[in-house]
Order: C-alpha cells, then structure tokens, then sequence
C-alpha cells in the first residue's frame, strides 16, 4: 500500500483519515516482426487486465472505507519502423 495523504481535520474540525492507494497488478503485451531486412512491424498492449484501481480510507484502528474507484482502460498501439545504414 502507498500513502497518498496523511489524517487531518477538517475546517469543521472533523477528522480526516490517511488514504492509501491498493496495489495493482498490470499485464503488457508486445509483439513484433521483422520483414525485408530494414523493417519492423510493431504492435503493444499495454494495462491488457484493466484492473480497478481504488484507494481507501484508513484510520489508525485498521478500518477501511472506499475513498475512489475507477479503471484506466486499455491502450493499444500499432506503429512500423524502419532502420537505414549509410
């Protein structure tokens, strides 16, 4: 777990309690081939799970309460490389 922020009081002078973030695992894909000596051909993958990443309240008593959830999404990319030698 990471902390993102520490406990505080509000402007109420209400308590605040740290949020930490969850870790998450992420699953990244790359496939390339080569063809006709000089070129490449790439195609990437990247967060292939999409896993929700949420971070939560902690007081010091250990109870936990949801703070933010959400997902990132996928993201692809195609793309085509060529090397010359001079």
């Amino acid at each position: 777990d990471t902390l993102v922020s520490g406990a505080g009081m509000s402007s109420e002078n209400n308590f605040i309690p740290s949020v930490f973030s969850s870790p998450v695992g992420t699953l990244n894909l790359t496939f390339s081939q080569k063809f006709l000596d000089y070129f490449q051909f790439f195609f990437k993958v990247k967060n292939l799970t999409n896993p929700e990443i949420q971070t939560v309240y902690r007081t010091p008593d250990g109870a936990e309460a949801l703070h933010t959830s959400y997902t990132d999404g996928i993201d692809f990319s195609i793309g085509l490389r060529a090397r010359i030698e001079f």
